[in-house]
């Protein structure tokens, strides 16, 4: 695994120690961050179920100013921590290794992207969906949402908060992206 973009392109991560955690590829990765040009830069970027950590620091090489890492798995965690450190992004981190469904509404604030790849099942897709619709509520102005998810789980939920702006196929994942509706 590998930082495709940016200031650390190039730069090795060191991949999960279980199975139960699925890195995202690297042609889906490049495939993702296509999409956000030149508006990472500066942003805050939030890398939910972030698992060691690839997405957040793609964003960090290509210039967001700041990532916020949240996983539950202590292997997973361990990894991220030693990642961000070998890369020397710590003070462009803030890590947690807790519950996302227990903490997101205090990490969403001030956010710019959110990123959300949880475990591919319909459950955790749709609690991913009131999450964000929830973050929408509660908060001014709000981020652009991505999902991360299998064909399979895909249900064409309606939302009231927030809308579909875009979606991406990358072989058997989908990447969604959301908008506030307001």
């Amino acid at each position: 695994m590998n930082v495709t973009g940016g200031q650390l392109k190039g730069a090795k991560l060191l991949p999960p120690k279980n199975r139960s955690t699925r890195p995202i590829t690297q042609q889906d990765k490049i495939r993702l961050f296509q999409v956000f040009g030149e508006s990472l830069s500066g942003a805050n970027f939030v890398d939910l179920f972030c698992g060691t950590g690839s997405v957040g620091i793609e964003a960090l090489s290509l210039g967001a100013s700041s990532c916020t890492f949240v996983d539950s798995s202590y292997s997973s965690f361990k990894v991220l921590k030693k990642n961000i450190c070998n890369l020397s992004l710590e003070d462009r981190s803030v890590l947690y290794q807790k519950n996302v469904y227990g903490c997101y509404k205090r990490i969403a604030t001030g956010s710019d992207f959110i990123f959300a790849g949880p475990p591919y099942k319909a459950h955790y897709y749709l609690k991913s969906l009131a999450m964000f619709e929830d973050i929408e509520a509660s908060i001014e102005s709000g981020p652009l949402y991505i999902l991360q998810t299998s064909k399979q789980c895909r249900s064409g939920s309606i939302t009231k908060n927030i809308e579909n702006i875009n979606w991406i196929q990358c072989r058997d994942i989908l990447f969604e992206f959301y908008k506030g509706r307001g």
